[in-house]
């Protein structure tokens, strides 16, 4: 859902293409690190163990990225959250040591079409609420005249920028 709001999220936290290119860059990176850390984790600590810590430290991301007041503080709530990627490999060996084995390839596909299908309505459901709502709801960003994390931002203006007359076009539409 990040990479939709990538232009939205530079707007609204006041950064730079390059600075707004980490958020996604983080994930990334720290994922890559993560994922075979935490899959080896799972033999000596138990695999549910240790997914269930994955997702523990998943929602603390997630809560921090909702709750993030600058750039610097989105790109660590982001690094947080690359551990996520592990719940696949963590999944995966649940899977083989739970199955018999004439019933894993299926229940392997599934998994996996499960994820590729959660990505890719992941990137149209942000995009429509990075286009349709321009942002309204993204964040939970205390404004100055709000004070409180818990009250959703307004995101920017409803004007539409590089239109004539502040008209908002309808989503979907040219």
């Amino acid at each position: 859902m990040v990479v939709p709001a990538l232009r939205l999220l530079e707007r609204e936290l006041g950064t730079t293409p390059t600075w707004s290119a980490w958020i996604l860059s983080a994930f990334l990176l720290s994922s890559a690190v993560l994922t075979p850390l935490l899959g080896r984790m799972g033999d000596p600590y138990g695999r549910r163990r240790v997914m269930t810590a994955v997702l523990v430290a998943y929602a603390v991301g997630m809560a921090g990225a909702a709750l993030a007041q600058n750039i610097g503080q989105l790109i660590a709530a982001r690094v947080v959250q690359g551990a996520a990627l592990a719940v696949v490999l963590l999944s995966m060996a649940i899977l083989r040591e739970a199955l018999p084995r004439e019933r894993l390839p299926f229940a392997m596909g599934l998994v996996s079409g499960i994820v590729g299908a959660g990505g890719g309505t992941g990137l149209v459901v942000g995009g429509l609420l990075a286009d349709g709502r321009q942002g309204a709801g993204l964040m939970f960003r205390p404004e100055p005249e709000q004070g409180d994390p818990a009250i959703p931002s307004r995101g920017p203006t409803s004007r539409w920028p590089g239109r004539s007359g502040g008209t908002r076009r309808a989503p979907g539409r040219l």
